[in-house]
C-alpha cells in the first residue's frame, strides 16, 4: 500500500492483553472434560542404561489407576511410531528420558501410582562431554536402533558424528599467509532452557464417530495435527487439533512431543487424558537449545580488512538425531562480515543428554559469542577502534553470503552507525567498567499461508487465521487487516479456528509470521475491500474507483451524503433472495525473498575484581525492523529478547554431574534474569524498509537475543582485560580469569 498510514505504526495495545490480565484466557492445562483421566510420566533415573525389567503390578491394582503403559503396551498401537519414540525402548539415552506413562482418575493419584513402578535398569557407560563424544575411539551413546542415515564422511569422524556441515570459499591457507593479525579461540556455550511459564500440557479426546480432537499449547497448529494423525494412524480430516493460548514458547513448542502420545492414550481407552508437564519434567524430558563448542581462527591485515575465518562448530544433538542447530551457527558465524577465504566444519555430535530443540535465533547466540568476541581481540591487537573496525567490514546489498546466496537489502552499517551516535557508546566509562559492543542479523525465513477476511452483518471484519499468537502478532495483523480494508482496528477481530476449519499457516516462530501470514492477510483484505467495492458501487450507481471507505460508510468521493454504511451493506449480502455474494476475501502467500533484520547490541558493565561479580549498568539494542507495524510490541520483543540474551550471557545454563543428572532441574537451581538484576532496555528502531514484505515489514523476535552473550563478554574483557571463553560469565568464571591472569603475570 502506498499513501498516508492512519493504523499501522501507530502503538497499540495487544489484542490478547485483558483476557491474559483478567485471567479469562484458556489455557490448555485449564481445560476439564467429563470423564477426563489425567497422566504422569515415569522418567529415568539413568542417562545411560538397558531397561532390564519392567514390574507395573502394584501401580495397575492401585484404586484409581486407568492404565499403566511401557514402551512395550504402546507397541501395537502405534500405526508410525514417533522419533524420537515417547517412551524408552529397552534402553534409556539421557537422564529424566520418559519409561512410562501411568493414567488415572486424577493426577494425585496417578503421582502415586508412578512411584509403584519398578524397573531394572542395567547401566551404562554415559557420553557427556562433547570434546569426548567426537573422538573416535569414544563408545557410541545411543543404540544402533537409533542410528540410521549418517554420512560415509560422518562415520569417519567417529561413532557419535551424527552430520556434518561445510561451508567453504577461497584458500583459507593463503588468508591465514596474507594475515598480519591471526587469532585462535574456542568457545563454549552450556544448555539452555526457553524458560516459557506455561509448561506442555495437551489434552485429547474422541467424540463418538472416533474422531480425535487434541487441545495443546503449540506454536505449530498444522504440524502439530499431522504428527498425531501419523502417530495414530487417523485421516487428517479425523484428528481436530485446537491451538490454546501458548503461555511461551520460544521455540520450544513447534515440535510434537507429547501430543501423539496424549491422543493415542485418548484413542485407545475412549475417555479424555490430559497430561501436563511439572517444572522439573520440563527441564529434563523437553528440548532446551544444546551445549556447544566452537573453535574459531579469524585473520586480519593491519588496516583491520578481515581474510580469513576457519571454524569447527560442534553442537550435541543429544540422545537422537534431530533439532540441532548446527548448520544455522556455521551460517551466521560467516555471514556478517565479508571475508574472502573461509572454511567452516560443524558437527552434530550424540551424547547422553536430552535431545535439543530450537530456542529463539537457534545457533545464534553461540555463534555470536565466537565471531564478536574474536572481533574485539582483533581489534584491540591492531589498535583499532572496534565499531570502526566493524563498519569497515560488515556486508552489505549484493555481497555473497557463506551459503553463496546473495544478501538482500540488509542494514548493518546504518545499524553501526546509530550505535556509534548512542550516548551509552560516546560517554567514558568508569572504575572497573567496560563496554561491549556486538553486530549480528536473522536471515529471513519463509513460509506459506493464507488468510481469510470475512465481513459479518453489523459491518466488523473476522481475520481468520492458521498462526498462533506468541508475541502479539494477531494485533500486528488486526492492524495490517483494519488499514488495508479501511475500517478502525477495533472492528476487527481475529479468529484462529481448529485445524478442520482455519487456514493454512507454518510455524510461529523464525520472526516470520508479520510478514509471512501478514503477505496473506493484504491480500484477504485487499479482496474482500474489492467486493465490498462492487456491492456499494451497484447500489450508489457508480464506480468503485469513485468509492471511498470514511469510518464505517462507503462514500462517493467528494459527496459525502452519498453514502452507505458497511453494515448495510454487509446486510444485504444475507437478504433471503438477495443476489450479493457475501463479502469473503481470500489471501495465499508464498514469499520468494526473505530480507535479514540486523542488530547491533551496546552494554555497560561494572565488574567487582574481588569477587568476579558483573552488574549490568546500561544496555542498548539498535535494530532495524523494516517497518513497526506496531511499535510497542516490537520495542516489547527488542527489549524481551535482549534480557533472555542477557540470560544466555550471565545467568543460564543447565548443569550435570558426573553420571549425566541434571543439577538444575527447578527454577531454585536454574538461574534466569530477574527485573531487580536488569537496567530499562535502550531500544532504537530504524525501518529500512523490505521491498516486497506487506508494509516493508521485517522480522523482528530472533535478533536481540543474539547478541546478549557476545556483548557482555565484550564487555567484561574490556573492563578487566582478561576474557571468559565459557558462558555463562558468572562470578566463579570471571573471578578465575582475573586469578589466571594474576598468577600468569607474577
Amino acid at each position: 500500500m502506498t499513501g498516508t498510514l492512519r493504523q499501522v505504526g501507530t502503538p497499540t495495545k495487544r489484542i490478547d492483553a485483558p483476557d491474559k490480565l483478567r485471567g479469562a484466557e484458556l489455557f490448555a492445562a485449564d481445560l476439564r472434560l467429563p470423564g477426563m483421566a489425567h497422566a504422569r510420566l515415569v522418567l529415568s533415573p539413568h542417562a545411560s542404561a538397558r531397561i532390564v525389567a519392567f514390574e507395573a503390578t502394584a501401580a495397575r491394582a492401585m484404586p484409581g489407576v486407568v492404565a499403566v503403559y511401557g514402551a512395550a503396551e504402546l507397541e501395537t498401537l502405534w500405526r508410525e511410531r514417533p522419533a524420537p519414540p515417547p517412551l524408552a525402548v529397552g534402553r534409556v539415552s539421557y537422564y529424566g528420558q520418559p519409561v512410562a506413562i501411568v493414567v488415572a482418575e486424577n493426577e494425585t493419584i496417578a503421582t502415586e501410582a508412578a512411584l509403584l513402578i519398578q524397573i531394572d535398569y542395567e547401566p551404562l557407560p554415559a557420553v557427556l562431554d562433547l570434546e569426548a563424544a567426537l573422538r573416535p575411539d569414544t563408545p557410541c551413546a545411543v543404540d544402533e536402533s537409533v542410528r540410521g542415515g549418517e554420512s560415509v564422511e560422518a562415520l569417519a569422524v567417529g561413532p557419535n558424528v551424527a552430520g556434518i556441515h561445510h561451508l567453504q570459499r577461497g584458500d583459507v591457507e593463503r588468508g591465514l599467509a596474507e594475515s598480519d593479525v591471526v587469532v585462535t579461540r574456542t568457545y563454549r556455550t552450556r544448555r539452555a532452557h526457553q524458560g516459557y511459564l506455561e509448561p506442555h500440557a495437551t489434552v485429547a479426546a474422541t467424540d463418538p464417530r472416533g474422531n480425535l480432537d487434541v487441545w495443546t499449547a503449540t506454536q505449530a497448529m498444522f504440524f502439530c495435527r499431522d504428527a498425531v494423525a501419523a502417530a495414530t494412524g487417523l485421516p487428517l480430516h479425523r484428528v481436530r487439533l485446537t491451538a490454546l493460548a501458548v503461555g511461551g514458547g520460544f521455540g520450544g513448542k513447534h515440535v510434537a512431543l507429547y501430543e501423539p502420545l496424549v491422543g493415542l492414550l485418548a484413542l485407545h481407552l475412549r475417555r479424555p487424558v490430559r497430561l501436563v508437564l511439572s517444572r522439573t519434567e520440563e527441564f529434563v524430558a523437553t528440548n532446551p537449545a544444546p551445549a556447544g563448542l566452537i573453535e574459531l581462527t579469524t585473520g586480519a591485515r593491519r588496516d583491520g580488512t578481515l581474510l580469513v575465518l576457519k571454524a569447527r562448530v560442534v553442537f550435541e544433538t543429544g540422545a537422537f538425531h534431530g533439532e540441532v542447530p548446527t548448520g544455522l551457527a556455521c551460517l551466521i558465524l560467516g555471514a556478517a562480515y565479508r571475508i574472502p577465504h573461509f572454511d567452516i566444519r560443524g558437527y552434530d555430535v550424540y551424547t547422553n543428554t536430552t535431545p535439543p530443540g530450537a530456542y529463539r535465533a537457534p545457533g545464534g547466540p553461540q555463534a555470536a559469542f565466537a565471531i564478536e568476541s574474536n572481533m574485539d581481540i582483533m581489534a584491540r591487537e591492531l589498535g583499532l577502534d572496534r565499531l570502526a573496525m566493524r563498519l569497515g567490514n560488515v556486508a552489505v546489498e549484493g555481497d555473497l553470503r557463506p551459503d553463496r546466496t546473495v544478501w538482500p537489502t540488509v542494514a548493518f552499517r546504518a545499524c553501526l552507525e546509530a550505535a556509534r551516535e548512542h550516548p551509552l557508546w560516546r560517554e567514558p566509562v568508569g572504575a572497573h567498567e567496560g563496554l561491549g559492543i556486538a553486530v549480528g542479523a536473522w536471515g529471513g525465513s519463509r513460509e506459506p499461508a493464507t488468510a481469510v477476511c470475512r465481513l459479518d452483518a453489523d459491518g466488523s471484519l473476522d481475520l481468520l487465521l492458521g498462526s498462533q499468537d506468541i508475541s502479539g502478532s494477531n494485533t500486528s495483523l488486526a492492524l495490517m487487516a483494519a488499514e488495508t480494508f479501511g475500517i478502525d482496528m477495533a472492528r476487527v477481530r481475529v479468529v484462529t479456528p481448529d485445524s478442520t476449519a482455519a487456514p493454512y499457516a507454518g510455524v510461529s516462530g523464525g520472526s516470520k509470521t508479520v510478514y509471512t501470514v501478514g503477505a496473506a492477510v493484504l491480500l484477504a483484505a485487499e479482496d474482500a475491500r474489492r467486493q465490498l467495492l462492487a456491492i456499494a458501487a451497484e447500489e450508489l450507481e457508480t464506480i468503485p474507483e469513485d468509492l471511498e471507505i470514511v469510518g464505517e460508510e462507503v462514500r462517493v468521493r467528494g459527496v459525502p451524503d452519498r453514502a452507505r454504511s458497511i453494515a448495510a451493506l454487509a446486510q444485504l449480502t444475507m437478504l433471503f433472495n438477495g443476489h450479493h455474494p457475501p463479502v469473503y476475501g481470500r489471501g495465499s502467500s508464498g514469499l520468494r525473498q526473505g530480507y535479514p533484520a540486523a542488530t547491533v547490541h551496546l552494554a555497560r558493565v561494572r565488574v567487582d575484581p574481588e569477587t568476579g561479580q558483573v552488574q549490568l549498568l546500561r544496555y542498548a539494542a539498535v535494530q532495524d525492523v523494516g517497518r513497526a507495524i506496531n511499535p510497542a510490541a516490537v520495542e516489547g520483543q527488542i527489549a524481551g529478547g535482549a534480557v533472555q540474551g542477557i540470560g544466555w550471557g550471565l545467568y543460564e545454563g543447565m548443569e550435570y554431574d558426573e553420571s549425566g543428572t541434571l543439577l538444575t532441574a527447578s527454577l531454585l537451581d536454574y538461574a534466569l534474569p530477574r527485573a531487580p538484576d536488569l537496567p530499562s532496555i535502550e531500544t532504537v528502531v530504524l525501518e529500512e524498509s523490505a521491498p516486497t514484505n506487506p508494509f516493508g515489514a521485517k522480522g523482528v523476535g530472533e535478533p536481540p537475543i543474539m547478541l546478549g552473550a557476545a556483548v557482555l563478554a565484550n564487555a567484561v574483557a574490556d573492563a578487566l582485560g582478561e576474557r571468559v571463553y565459557e558462558l555463562p560469565l558468572t562470578a566463579a568464571r570471571v573471578l578465575r580469569a582475573i586469578t589466571t591472569s594474576a598468577d600468569e603475570r607474577a
